[in-house]
Formats: C-alpha cells, structure tokens, sequence
C-alpha cells in the first residue's frame, strides 16, 4: 500500500491510500473536479506527492424568476 498526496499548485487537496500510484498525463476526478496529473514525485519508498491540474470551474448562471402573479 501506497501514501498518494495530491496538491494543486502548494495547496493540498487529498491523501489516499492506494495500491497503484497514478501515472503522469493521466485524467482524474477529486471532491467533484476532474483534471489532469502533471508531475509526481517519490517522496519514500510508500509515500508520493502529485501534482494536479484542474479544468477551471464553469461559473453557473441564476435564472432570474419572475414571481408577480398575473392580474386579470
């Protein structure tokens, strides 16, 4: 079993525990974002460090409702 600790840019996003450690260029999805693997570096032996590179977020429109009733 495998430390994986994911960073985008000098932030931290997640630690998992895995039996496979995620090759570069490789397409994932974490807490909802998919992005892409840039870089990983063997830290030990059990314990590696990825860089990710997420898609940037599509900012979502409010509709605006028109609530007055109609009058007759």
């Amino acid at each position: 079993m495998k430390t994986v600790h994911y960073y985008e840019n000098q932030q931290h996003i997640l630690s998992q525990l895995v039996n496979r450690v995620p090759v570069c260029g490789q397409d994932i999805r974490i807490k909802g974002r998919n992005g892409k693997i840039k870089d990983i570096l063997e830290i030990t032996e059990n314990v590696y460090r990825v860089q990710v590179q997420f898609e940037p977020a599509a900012k979502k429109r409010t509709i605006t409702v028109d609530n007055k009733k109609k009058r007759r």
